[in-house]
């Protein structure tokens, strides 16, 4: 089962342009920015948004941000169009249009700085003039890590009559609405007014919502067992002020004491021993330094498939249609391949007969020296190119190719650049070397890779499930995996939905998966890079974006890379 929880980010978006033309007579353009985004489904562009206008002004630089759900496992596909304001009518008809962008959000998070400068098109595709419209972006988060606590108490007021006190306490932080909630309490002490607590760890979001000047409230009691606890005193603070104080020492009152006098009598001292902050790291902390996400692909040619020349093989590739081998390879490809510099994809086949023998790890390139192409039409084009070389065979064995994946895995770190590996294998059936492939995956759990299965076709997939580490810990000869790497997911369970569906589950674990790994082995990420010195960045765009008159864009299939072309204006 996927988790969702943390695996989108809230991301902020910052527009602005430079030497926009004159749209006005006798004075500057008046211009403002609208911002829609793509529905994958249907093709139409969704406003989210505009800015203000501002007036006389060819070098905008616009107030208003858009606030946005930042999704890894999505094509989030955006455009910005620039008006020239004439009019205070909401109708954009009513308008000039300048000019538009159009970019994916993931090609902006991966940018060098998180910045792309791109210049404006016209209705007509053509470039206008020197206008460029720059769009930033910015990870909005509270603090994120754990504060490890070890806390003792001294000269506690005693409250049992034939013993001391059995002191325990309750953290509360303060909500919005300025009430307590508690959100943690140790266990109680017998018999003592000085306390030491067994050290604990608690999580920022947790304790203080991530904001670690946020109000807490320390509350300590002594435990009875046979009626409620004796209250003995509280202080309020923050962690800011816990973390940063010299002493660390806080005086336990009763601020609420019925008589004033009794209000700032001391009743014992919370001691703070340690209060260590140990931060933790999102996904976009790892890109924005340059984290390289790399895909490779391993393709199954058994001969459960079927024959590629019947239409109703698995790897038929006739009628216009895409097979379930291509569906997968483009709408899981489109997506990673926003976060590749090079987007050069290794590709294994395995289960096929070349060269009269089975081979169980062959590249699609046929060329050991060379197992790598480009993009993923060099993908499609390699699986398409390869029936040309192999026979369907078998048995189904996955371990040679994970051997393989996770030996360029593993690949030493360079002191300036990180990477992360996403292996897709998309096969039909059975898995016939099981055992092996545990321990393959086992072995693999430390490395700086995820496992994306793929199931085509209607066979018993319970093996697969068996790989996916979500229920329970794989274990190979005694040996745990050290963390959860492998996603399966059938296709069928789609075949009534938009084959973005696949993208979004496939993934929605990937991004955990990475900070588990680097959580593993202690790795920060790397300082954030700053904006390209290239003026003019224009990344892939989204594919099927065409010029039209009106707000409604027309798809071509989406795995199709398609050359710059202009938003449409509404």
């Amino acid at each position: 089962m996927v988790d969702h929880a943390g695996i989108s980010s809230k991301v902020e978006l910052f527009i602005s342009c430079k030497d926009l033309p004159s749209k006005d007579v006798l004075s500057k353009s008046d211009p403002f920015a609208v911002l829609s985004i793509k529905d994958v489904a249907t093709g139409r562009l969704n406003e989210l948004g505009r800015t203000e206008t501002i007036k006389n002004n060819e070098n905008p630089t616009f107030k208003k941000q858009f606030l946005m759900d930042y999704h890894f496992e999505e094509i989030q596909e955006l455009t910005i169009s620039i008006y020239d304001s004439d009019s205070s009518s909401a109708d954009l008809s009513r308008h000039d249009y300048i000019g538009g962008i159009a970019f994916n959000l993931g090609n902006l998070v991966a940018a060098a700085g998180q910045s792309i400068t791109q210049p404006l098109i016209k209705k007509d595709g053509s470039r206008r003039s020197n206008a460029t419209c720059t769009v930033k972006c910015e990870e909005i988060s509270g603090e994120q890590g754990t504060i490890h606590f070890s806390i003792a108490g001294e000269k506690l007021d005693k409250k049992d009559l034939f013993g001391k006190s059995d002191p325990f306490l309750q953290f509360f932080r303060i909500r919005e609405d300025n009430t307590w909630v508690q959100v943690h309490q140790t266990e109680w002490i017998a018999n003592t007014l000085n306390p030491r607590w067994q050290p604990f760890a608690i999580s920022l979001t947790k304790l203080c919502n991530g904001d670690v000047k946020r109000p807490l409230l320390i509350k300590c009691f002594d435990y009875d067992k046979n009626s409620a606890p004796d209250f003995i005193g509280e202080f309020q603070s923050s962690l800011a002020e816990i973390v940063e104080s010299k002493e660390k020492r806080f005086v336990l009152r009763k601020p609420n004491h019925p008589k004033p006098e009794k209000r700032q009598k001391p009743h014992g001292t919370i001691i703070f021993n340690k209060a260590e902050l140990v931060k933790e790291f999102s996904f976009l902390d790892y890109i924005r330094g340059g984290m390289q996400v790399g895909m490779m692909v391993a393709v199954d040619f058994t001969g459960s498939n079927g024959d590629p020349a019947h239409p109703n093989s698995l790897h038929y590739r006739g009628g216009g249609v895409m097979n379930a081998y291509q569906q997968a390879i483009g709408t899981i490809g489109d997506i990673v391949l926003q976060y590749d510099s090079d987007k050069n994809v290794p590709v294994w086949g395995f289960g096929g007969k070349v060269n009269g023998r089975v081979d169980h790890c062959f590249p699609l390139t046929f060329n050991p020296n060379q197992i790598e192409v480009h993009g993923v039409q060099g993908i499609l084009g390699a699986y398409n190119n390869a029936f040309n070389h192999v026979l369907l065979s078998g048995p189904t064995y996955f371990s040679e190719i994970l051997r393989t994946v996770t030996s360029i895995a593993a690949q030493p770190y360079s002191p300036g650049l990180q990477h992360y590996s996403i292996l897709l294998i998309i096969t039909d059936g059975v898995i016939n070397d099981m055992k092996e492939t545990i321990a393959a995956i086992v072995d693999a759990s430390d490395k700086p890779l995820s496992i994306i299965i793929v199931g085509v076709g209607d066979a018993n997939f319970s093996q697969m499930d068996a790989l996916d580490g979500d229920e329970k810990q794989l274990v190979s000869n005694g040996k745990k995996a050290a963390r959860d790497m492998v996603q399966f997911v059938p296709l069928n369970k789609f075949k009534n939905e938009h084959i973005s569906k696949l993208a979004a589950e496939t993934l929605a674990e990937v991004p955990n998966q990475l900070l588990s790994f680097m959580k593993l082995h202690k790795i920060a990420p790397l300082p954030p890079r700053p904006v390209a010195p290239v003026m003019m960045m224009v990344p892939p765009q989204p594919q099927g974006v065409v010029m039209a008159p009106s707000a409604v864009v027309v798809a071509p299939p989406i795995y199709v890379q398609q050359p710059m072309s202009p938003p449409p204006p509404y």
